[in-house]
């Protein structure tokens, strides 16, 4: 029998036979060092679970060193178009493979036969010659594993639920307990400055956390850890490094752009090394990194109008080499029920008392108190209190989940193969899709280049202004009668509503009449005589057939309308 590699002895595990697969729950993509360790090598690193023949799940963090992508460039006897087709047949292509960090060069190479220096891939990708290279490494080797052990799928993703409570007496902001909670584990780090006054704080905290929350810790079997340290950058140490200790799938935060920025603001201010720090322990150092990105606070329609998003729409993304994902479980409640539209308020108190029916961890005494007055008064004269508090923050929030599967459940599966960062990408996440869907059919979809407008784009109807509402004076006053006998009186409630633009048209008039660009001969680009304004409306009403024949006839093609036909045929008896 051959030796048992050191990862997998490690893990407890002394004969491969045991083994039935793996799977892949997400991989980060670690690019080459540069600086003193200046090495060519990148790096993926694998939040794997190995699934053994007797049912048990084993999660493990695993690097993999230079991974090999595939991408497809047109063989020269079919080079013969200047337009970028959607795809190409697998047959006209040339396979090559690469780095996902020499990518750029090799495309250079394989197009132009010289390597590509500092181009930017989105200037090389304008080439209508290229394909493949719009899906990430990440995204490729999760669908590899998928491919290749699809029986090894864990019906839930793991879920911990980290909160912190900083300092709103003093104004300094600083961090004064840092709580992680993971089902029957629950780690809380505290700030000694916090609660210095008394003897022995551990014995009060587990008397008052069996008082307040006894019920909830019997049922879910959950032990609480306490920790002190005289930092506060200790204290969120010591929370991350229990992350990488547990190793849940993700670690959630409600409202993470208040959390993760001050945790991170902690640790740089005490010297400690954020790519040290969220980086797993078994990545190499060279390859160790971190990065924040908030989501967007604004968004800009297609008609230029800028707009506020509110907290619940913005998408922030940190990106670390780990075996868990730091996720916003507010961003993602938002998410998925976006049809439904907005909730009153995406407050952990309101969305817990919706589904749980019942709110935060409070003291009666306290009731006439809210916001920051509350928050001041709980640190001031109930700081052994407020540490209860901080960890109901967290459970909570695992109780909610546990009832909404929103974490555990329905945020992977909605994005598939895709990278967890492209989550609210619907054309992000659509494209990595379509990637499978044309490889199946032995076809390769095209790369993405710089700039997807062409000089033929500027002779067509644009893409702006096409949602509009429709103006007060074309709707009907047919009302629901407010007064009786004064008709006039209506509600501008109505019923047996129809909205032909979500139901009729986009995209399902695409889909039947399989408009795509491969499909298209001509596109209209004007009709003499017709404005702009009026082609959108046409292009809009077509799709009700003849419904709207008579209006497309009058503005179009200069039919007269009902009423000159019919004093036409009033007035000529020959008519």
């Amino acid at each position: 029998m051959s030796a048992i590699p050191a990862s997998l002895a490690r893990l407890g595990i002394s004969d491969t036979t045991v083994i039935k697969g793996y799977e892949c729950k997400f991989a980060t993509y670690c690019p080459p060092a540069s600086g003193q360790f200046n090495t060519k090598d990148d790096v993926h690193v694998i939040k794997e679970y190995i699934h053994l023949k007797d049912k048990t799940i084993i999660p493990n963090v695993k690097v993999v060193k230079n991974f090999k992508r595939k991408y497809w460039v047109t063989r020269p006897l079919h080079q013969n178009h200047k337009d970028k087709k959607e795809s190409e047949d697998l047959a006209k292509l040339q396979e090559y493979t690469c780095t996902q960090s020499e990518l750029s060069d090799a495309v250079s190479r394989s197009l132009y036969g010289r390597p590509g220096g500092n181009s930017q891939f989105k200037q090389l990708a304008k080439s209508p010659y290229l394909y493949g290279c719009d899906i990430s490494s990440t995204a490729l080797i999760k669908k590899a594993y998928e491919d290749k052990f699809p029986e090894c799928m864990s019906p839930q993703s793991t879920v911990a639920v980290l909160d912190i409570e900083t300092d709103v007496v003093r104004g300094t902001g600083e961090i004064l307990v840092v709580t992680l909670s993971f089902g029957t584990r629950i780690y809380v780090a505290i700030n000694t400055a916090f609660i210095s006054s008394i003897g022995n704080p551990e014995k009060e905290l587990q008397y008052l956390a069996n008082k307040h929350l006894g019920k909830i810790l019997e049922e879910r079997k959950a032990k609480v850890e306490f920790a002190f340290f005289d930092t506060p950058g200790k204290c969120c140490k010591a929370v991350i490094d229990k992350a990488h200790e547990w190793s849940p799938d993700f670690v959630v935060v409600w409202n993470m752009d208040f959390d993760v920025p001050k945790i991170t603001a902690c640790l740089e201010r005490e010297q400690y090394d954020l790519a040290e720090v969220f980086s797993d322990p078994r990545v190499p150092k060279e390859h160790r990194f971190y990065k924040y990105k908030q989501g967007k606070a604004q968004k800009v329609t297609q008609a230029g109008k800028v707009m506020s998003l509110n907290p619940a729409d913005r998408w922030h993304v940190a990106t670390f080499p780990a075996g868990f994902y730091i996720v916003d479980a507010m961003c993602i409640y938002r998410r998925i029920r976006m049809a439904k539209g907005n909730e009153p308020s995406y407050a952990l108190d309101a969305i817990l008392k919706k589904h749980l029916k019942i709110g935060k961890l409070s003291l009666s005494q306290y009731d006439h108190l809210h916001g920051l007055a509350w928050h001041q008064a709980m640190q001031k004269e109930e700081p052994f209190f407020y540490v209860i508090y901080n960890i109901f923050d967290c459970v909570g929030v695992e109780l909610l989940d546990e009832i909404t599967n929103d974490v555990r459940s329905t945020f992977p599966t909605l994005c598939g193969n895709s990278d967890f960062n492209n989550f609210t990408s619907n054309p992000r996440r659509l494209v990595d899709d379509l990637h499978y869907f044309f490889l199946e059919r032995k076809k390769v979809i095209a790369t993405t280049g710089m700039d997807l407008v062409t000089d033929d784009d500027e002779l067509v109807i644009g893409l702006k202004e096409w949602i509009i509402t429709v103006p007060a004076h074309l709707i009907a006053e047919n009302g629901v009668n407010i007064i009786s006998g004064y008709e006039t009186q209506v509600s501008m409630i109505r019923i047996h509503l129809a909205d032909l633009d979500i139901e009729g048209t986009y995209p399902n008039i695409q889909v039947a009449a399989n408009v795509a660009k491969e499909t298209t001969l001509r596109e209209l680009a004007r009709i003499d005589g017709v404005s702009e304004r009026v082609q959108r409306l046409v292009g809009i009403n077509l799709s009700g057939g003849i419904v709207n024949a008579i209006e497309i006839g009058n503005m179009v093609l200069g039919l007269p309308t009902p009423d000159v036909w019919l004093i036409a045929a009033l007035n000529d008896p020959d008519f």
